[in-house]
C-alpha cells in the first residue's frame, strides 16, 4: 500500500453536493427553543460545540439558507474574529444553521477523514497558513476563496483515520481531567464556605449550620460566626504592610527574583517567569520576604486579579517583591498565615475589597488602608490548623490533577506536530492500546 501523501486545497477534499459556505446574515430575533439551532462562533471557542445557550431563528428566516444546514461530522471554521476555530458538528445538531461568522466544511468521507482535518486544522503549526489569507486588522477574517485554498496535507485514508483515533484518545484524558480539576474546584469552593462560616469542632466536625443550631453563631461583621469567633480588623493582626520596590527588574541573571503579579496565581506562587533585581543592602532588608508572608495584588488592569493573594512558603530562595503587590507580615497575634491567605480568597472577602477598589489610568487599585481595615476571623489556633490543613488536602489533589494536565497538553502538542506533519508515520493496523 503506497504511503504517499497528497497535499490538496480543501475544496477538492469536501463533499462535490456540500461546497464550503456560510451561513444566515441576518437572524433576527431568538426564538428558543422552537426555532431552528443557530451555532455562533462563540459556541464552539473551546473546541467543541457548546449546546447549553444556542440562539435559535424562526423557520421563515432559516428557510432560504438550506445551503449552509450542517449535519453531523461536519467542520465549523471561524472565518471572522477569531480566525480558525474549529470544531465538529455533534449528532444532536445536524439540521441545525450556521451564521456568516462561520465556514462550513462538508469532508467527503472517500477523500479525507474529518476528524484527521480538524486536527490538522486546529494545530498549532497550521495557523501560519491561515494567517497568510487574513485580511483586516479591526477584525481579521477569510473569505470562503480562501478557505477553499487551504493547502491540507493528507497521507492514505487508514493513516488519517489512525491519526485521528491517536489524538482523540489524548484529547479525551485532557477533557477528562480538566473536568476532574473543575469539579475539585467546586469541591473546594463549597468547603471554604462552610469553613469560614461554620469552622469545625474539636473531633474535625464541621458545626451544625446556623438553622440548625444558632445558639452555637452570634453576629460580627463578618455576618453570622461561631461564638468562639472574633472579628477583628486586619490591621490587629499584622507586623507590617507595605509596597514593593518599584526598581525595574529584568530576566537576566545574577541577581535577587522579583516577585511580581505574574507570580502570584490564586492561591500559590507561579516561579516560572520570574525576574531579577540587583539590590542595594537597604532595598533588599526592606523588601525581602520570608516564610509565612502573605503577598496581595494591589493593582491590575483587570479587577477580578486585584486581590489576588498568596503565601510564601518555606523552602523559597531569597526574594523580594515589585511595587505592584503588597506584602503582609504578620505579628504574633494568634493568626496564622495559612489561614488568612485563604481567608482572603473567600467570597467575603473579596466582596469587601471589591468595594474599596478605585480607578485610575486605567488600572483597578486596592490601598493598605482598605486592607487593614478587612475584617478578619480570629479563631482558635487549632481549629485554624484544622481548616487549613482540609484545604490543604484539595489543593494538593488540584495540584496533582493540573501537573498530570500540562504533562497531557505537552504529550499531545507533540503528536500533533510529529503525527500530523508526518515526521512520524503510524501503523494504521495498530490498535491505540499498543
Amino acid at each position: 500500500m503506497s504511503d504517499q501523501w497528497e497535499e490538496l486545497p480543501l475544496s477538492k477534499v469536501v463533499d462535490p453536493s456540500r461546497r464550503i459556505t456560510y451561513g444566515i446574515v441576518q437572524p433576527g430575533p431568538d426564538v428558543s427553543p422552537d426555532g431552528v439551532p443557530l451555532i455562533r462562533g462563540k459556541d464552539y471557542s473551546s473546541g467543541k460545540v457548546d449546546t447549553s445557550s444556542l440562539y435559535h431563528v424562526s423557520r421563515a428566516i432559516d428557510a432560504p439558507y438550506s445551503r449552509s444546514k450542517v449535519q453531523s461530522g461536519d467542520l465549523l471554521f471561524s472565518i471572522v474574529g477569531y480566525v480558525g476555530l474549529v470544531a465538529e458538528v455533534p449528532p444532536e445538531l445536524s439540521g441545525a444553521n450556521i451564521t456568516q461568522t462561520t465556514a462550513r466544511i462538508s469532508i467527503d468521507p472517500a477523500k479525507a477523514s474529518s476528524q484527521f482535518v480538524a486536527k490538522v486544522l486546529a494545530s498549532p503549526h497550521y495557523k501560519s497558513r491561515i494567517r497568510k489569507y487574513e485580511k483586516g486588522s479591526a477584525q481579521p477574517g477569510l473569505n470562503l476563496a480562501d478557505v477553499e485554498r487551504l493547502l491540507v496535507k493528507l497521507p492514505p485514508l487508514a493513516q488519517q483515520q489512525r491519526i485521528a483515533e491517536i489524538l482523540s484518545t489524548v484529547d479525551e484524558a485532557i477533557e477528562h481531567t480538566e473536568e476532574l480539576i473543575a469539579k475539585t474546584q467546586r469541591i473546594k469552593a463549597g468547603l471554604m464556605q462552610d469553613l469560614f462560616t461554620r469552622g469545625v469542632t474539636p473531633d474535625g466536625q464541621l458545626r451544625p449550620p446556623l438553622e440548625e443550631a444558632p445558639h452555637l453563631y452570634k453576629k460580627s461583621p463578618l455576618g453570622w460566626i461561631p461564638i468562639e469567633w472574633l472579628a477583628q480588623p486586619l490591621a490587629m493582626h499584622l507586623a507590617d504592610i507595605r509596597y514593593g520596590t518599584s526598581a525595574q527588574s529584568s530576566r537576566d541573571e545574577p541577581g535577587v527574583p522579583v516577585l511580581r503579579i505574574p507570580n502570584v496565581d490564586f492561591g500559590k506562587l507561579d516561579l516560572s517567569d520570574l525576574q531579577y533585581q540587583q539590590p542595594s543592602r537597604i532595598d533588599l532588608a526592606r523588601y525581602a520576604v520570608q516564610p509565612g508572608d502573605i503577598v496581595v495584588v494591589r493593582t491590575n488592569g483587570n479587577p477580578t486579579i486585584v486581590g489576588t493573594c498568596a503565601e510564601i512558603p518555606v523552602g523559597n530562595p531569597t526574594m523580594m517583591f515589585a511595587s505592584y503587590l503588597v506584602r503582609l507580615r504578620l505579628n504574633s497575634n494568634g493568626m496564622s498565615a495559612p489561614f488568612l491567605s485563604r481567608f482572603l480568597s473567600t467570597s467575603s472577602a473579596r466582596s469587601f475589597l471589591k468595594t474599596r477598589i478605585t480607578t485610575s489610568a486605567g488600572n483597578y487599585n486596592l490601598n493598605t488602608t482598605s486592607l487593614k481595615e478587612l475584617s478578619a476571623p480570629l479563631v482558635p489556633e487549632a481549629e485554624q490548623e484544622s481548616i487549613s490543613e482540609r484545604l490543604l488536602s484539595v489543593e494538593h489533589a488540584s495540584a496533582v490533577e493540573s501537573e498530570y494536565l500540562e504533562k497531557l497538553r505537552a504529550v499531545r502538542s507533540g503528536l500533533m506536530h510529529d503525527l500530523l506533519t508526518g515526521s512520524v508515520r503510524v501503523d494504521p493496523a495498530a490498535s491505540t492500546d499498543d
